[in-house]
C-alpha cells in the first residue's frame, strides 16, 4: 500500500507498550523503511484493566504505566537511532542492543 500511494503516512491501531517485551519494537523498523519514512508508530500507556488482567499482567497506576511508556519510547528511540543501545531505567533496560537495519537511515 505504501508503494502505491507514496503521498500518504501509514500507521495502525494505537499499540499497549505493556503487552510488548522492549526489545520486541525493533521489529517494527521494518515499516518505517518500506513505507520510506511515512510509517506513524502508534504507542500508548495502557488504560484497560480487564485487558491487563486477560493478559495475565498487573494494573499498575496511571502514573506508572505513563512513566514505563517514557522509558519505552526512549528504548525504541535508542534502538532506531543509534548503533548500539543501552539503556537503564527504573523499570526496563536493554545492553549492547542491535536494531538492523536502523529505520531512520532509510528514509527517502
Amino acid at each position: 500500500m505504501a508503494a502505491l500511494h507514496p503521498q500518504l503516512r501509514f500507521g495502525h491501531s494505537v499499540l499497549c507498550q505493556s503487552f510488548r517485551n522492549r526489545r520486541c519494537w525493533q521489529r517494527w523498523r521494518n515499516a518505517p523503511i518500506l513505507s520510506g519514512g511515512r510509517f506513524i508508530l502508534g504507542i500508548g500507556a495502557g488504560g484497560n484493566a480487564e485487558e491487563y488482567r486477560a493478559y495475565g499482567y498487573g494494573f499498575p497506576p496511571a502514573g506508572v504505566r505513563v512513566e514505563q511508556l517514557e522509558e519505552t519510547l526512549q528504548i525504541i528511540k535508542a534502538l532506531w537511532t543509534e548503533e548500539t543501545a543501552t539503556f537503564a531505567g527504573r523499570y526496563y533496560q536493554i545492553s549492547a542492543a542491535h536494531c538492523e537495519p536502523s529505520p531512520t537511515r532509510f528514509r527517502r
